[in-house]
């Protein structure tokens, strides 16, 4: 056996670098700590006052200002310290960057502009990149960018004003909140198991579906949430619904959300081209259908979140000049009058059923091309992060691989959240190597595609701009692979109203479609297993219910057959176990009763709860405070990661008396019991606080007589105490110095005070003696 004997330096090493792992674990923990931001969201309706043209469907649909629900632009803004971000989305189907004329102060980056200074004007330290403006691309809503009719300046104006309203508002009603986040999955939301109208079949497409939820740092109520989900908004058709417009199901899932959550649900759209929901039916009723599946996936992202801890805020905006070949949209373009009457509003060409566009013609937005067949686009790409989280913009509707190429450039974020349509309106864009005409099939891809370097400029300069605020980047080719093996198969895909829930009842949509190279005709039904031990048959189209077992999870395939060829789509189900809820006092106070919630089964994560006091008052948060001082029942709605609701209710008591200080001369004794005159006695006073709270600025006087001030006076008069806690006692002593003038018996008062309390007093007697 040998003993190694360290000497004090090499002690003193293993001691430090101890102490250095202790720091760096130390550290550690503290980085890991959830950041906390402003966060505020807010909303402002843009229904139109006058009739419009509806845009996305068809020539000169209305006019009309018919709505079946509300069109909104909302806001979502976060800060931190000076820097900000705002977050825009507006229920249109597009908004150009710029406009001309008198339309000029209403475009795109006009309206940022103005929601930077508006920002500046509350402190922040921000410009125009630090504001990202789109679109949800609804179908519904007026146009503002001609084509399907032409514009009117005034609603241009409100929608302008709108988006600076609400993000003004959003940020005024900043609240602290911890931004958590996460990424969902849509896949069956998302037509790609078949040719579609708008979607080649054998290309993947983009499912990803982020949020930012900010949350209440102390109850975990929800303040706000945003959210990029990658569909087309344009299932609603307003000539088939009487031309009432709709915010189609992003209004349907902000709505919902609010409702669920408490808080304002702002969404956007991510990756929108060849991007298509499932189902034909035009009816409201299909919009449920589609809100409630997304609604749902964006409450189990939720549950499945995780709270930023980098409080890091920053943007970066990258111009960007493209070559634009479009004939067609080059001429509606051009033929825009930028004089006379229509120059506010454009005009409409009958022969080709279309209007004109009233974009820009000026620097840098529009100029000469390479030849006399080509202009040159203007616009810009912005990227921001908020933390790990990047964010980058299309200014169009790009096809999923530019997105992946911007994903996939970037070293280690957390996420990369693409915004379609936002900035601009420049159509569909996509590497035109990549696809055939064949796969395009009667797709309007090609219609509405403004160049060949569109897809390939937009990644490179997300890349660039990412770059710009702190990310690693490397940059990387657009390319979209093909699946060669289905271009003979049928299509089908089916999608339910949830993917979760405790109900064991699902409402499912299936769909099918013919081969991509028309060798297979549309299948006439499809067939199906549920997962449970049960099968069945449905015609294509048709909506049904599925009643499962019970609690757990279903694997559930759809497969259809045409011309010998078969193809299935497969995705999950899960039924969970009833919900329940506990609510809980957990202390009752003058100032409020502190209330909790605590789930069973369900889901299993608590999301959010919905409180209503016992005096009637609402709150959110899954601890709360009710202020009333009443007694009575306060209830509440659970939610968890699936949307599960259960209710609860708990007794509240009726609030004790508000703690305050009281005060009491417990004893005031005068030695010796009497003094010679000139000589001094000493006053012994004992004080206590018998209240039920602190008192403060407490001090014992002694007041002597007037008449008798000649012959005695108090050493000192007043005696400080300050503090003096609930139950204490405290002795205090004065001396009562005499003179020659002093009478035989002198009662003077002892006086006990403190701030915001009743003073008490009591009379002592000194007698003196020659």
């Amino acid at each position: 056996m040998s003993v190694v004997v360290r000497s004090w330096p090499a002690r003193l090493c293993v001691l430090a670098a101890a102490a250095l792992c202790l720091l760096a674990a130390t550290a550690r923990a503290q980085a890991a700590d959830p950041a906390v931001f402003d966060v505020g969201a807010a909303s402002s309706n843009i229904n139109p006052d006058g009739p419009q043209y509806v845009g996305g469907y068809g020539y000169l649909q209305g006019p009309t200002k018919a709505t079946h629900d509300d069109l909104e632009a909302r806001a979502f803004v976060v800060g931190n310290g000076d820097k900000a971000l705002a977050f825009v989305s507006v229920d249109l189907v597009g908004w150009f960057a710029a406009y001309d004329g008198v339309n000029a102060p209403y475009g795109i980056d006009a309206t940022r502009q103005k929601i930077a200074d508006a920002l500046v004007a509350r402190g922040y330290d921000v410009g125009r990149e630090s504001v990202i403006i789109s679109s949800t691309h609804v179908h519904a809503a007026p146009t503002v960018v001609g084509i399907w009719g032409t514009i009117d300046p005034n609603y241009l104006k409100k929608v302008s004003d709108a988006a600076v309203s609400a993000a003004t508002t959003a940020a005024d009603q900043t609240k602290p909140s911890e931004i958590w986040t996460g990424v969902g999955d849509v896949r069956s939301f998302i037509w790609q198991n078949g040719q579609g109208t708008n979607h080649p079949d054998g290309f993947a497409t983009d499912n990803k579906l982020p949020i930012l939820w900010a949350r209440d740092p102390d109850t975990g109520a929800t303040n706000a949430l945003y959210a990029n989900v990658p569909n087309h908004a344009d299932q609603y058709q307003a000539d088939d619904n009487d031309l009432e417009m709709s915010a189609d199901w992003p209004g349907y899932v902000r709505r919902k959300l609010d409702a669920m959550n408490g808080g304002t649900a702002v969404l956007a759209q991510g990756t929108l081209g060849r991007q298509e929901p499932p189902g034909s039916v035009t009816a409201y009723s299909e919009v449920e259908a589609q809100g409630e599946i997304v609604a749902n996936e964006i409450q189990r992202t939720m549950a499945k979140a995780t709270p930023l801890t980098d409080n890091t805020i920053a943007a970066n905006e990258q111009s960007m000049q493209i070559v634009a070949d479009n004939e067609d949209l080059l001429l509606a373009i051009n033929f825009n009058p930028t004089t006379g009457s229509q120059a506010a509003t454009g005009f409409c060409i009958e022969l080709y059923q279309k209007c004109t566009i009233p974009r820009s013609k000026q620097a840098p937005y529009f100029g000469p091309g390479p030849d006399d067949d080509t202009k040159t686009i203007g616009t810009s790409v912005e990227a921001a992060r908020i933390g790990d989280v990047a964010f980058a913009t299309n200014p169009g509707e790009a096809f999923p691989e530019v997105n992946w190429a911007i994903r996939d450039s970037v070293t280690a974020p957390r996420q990369v959240n693409v915004i379609a349509q936002a900035g601009d309106m420049l159509g569909y864009y996509y590497d035109r190597d990549d696809y055939t005409s064949q796969q395009f099939g009667s797709s309007d891809f090609e219609d509405y595609n403004v160049g060949p370097d569109l897809a390939q400029a937009n990644a490179d300069k997300a890349i660039a701009a990412l770059g710009q605020i702190g990310f690693a980047t490397t940059p990387k080719t657009v390319h979209a692979p093909f699946d060669s093996s289905v271009p003979a198969k049928p299509g089908v895909q089916w999608y339910p109203d949830e993917y979760e829930s405790t109900d064991p009842t699902f409402n499912i949509l299936g769909s099918a479609a013919k081969s991509q190279d028309g060798t297979a005709p549309v299948p006439t039904e499809i067939t199906w297993d549920f997962g449970d031990d049960t099968t069945g048959t449905t015609a294509v189209g048709e909506r049904f219910d599925h009643t499962f077992p019970g609690p757990g999870t279903y694997e559930v395939t759809a497969t259809v057959e045409s011309n010998s060829q078969t193809r299935t789509w497969t995705d999950t189900i899960t039924v969970d176990p009833p919900l329940t809820a506990t609510a809980s006092l957990a202390s009752r106070a003058w100032d409020g009763a502190r209330l909790s919630v605590s789930t069973q089964g369900g889901q299993g994560d608590l999301v959010a709860a919905r409180w209503t006091c016992q005096d009637g008052t609402e709150t959110t948060g899954l601890s709360v405070t009710c202020d009333s001082a009443s007694a009575g029942t306060a209830k509440v709605t659970a939610v968890d990661g699936a949307g599960n609701t259960a209710t609860a209710s708990v007794e509240v008591s009726k609030a004790p008396p508000k703690p305050a200080a009281k005060l009491k001369i417990v004893r005031a004794k005068v030695k010796p019991g009497k003094v010679k005159r000139g000589k001094a006695a000493k006053l012994s006073i004992t004080v206590k606080n018998t209240g039920t709270a602190g008192a403060t600025s407490a001090k014992v006087c002694v007041k002597v007589p007037g008449k008798a001030k000649k012959g005695v006076k108090a050493k000192p008069a007043c005696r400080k105490i300050g503090k003096l806690a609930a139950g204490k006692s405290r002795t205090v002593k004065i001396k009562l110095k005499t003179t020659k003038k002093a009478k035989r018996k002198v009662k003077p008062k002892v006086v006990f005070s403190a701030k915001g309390v009743k003073t008490v007093k009591k009379t002592v007697t000194l007698r003196t003696k020659r």
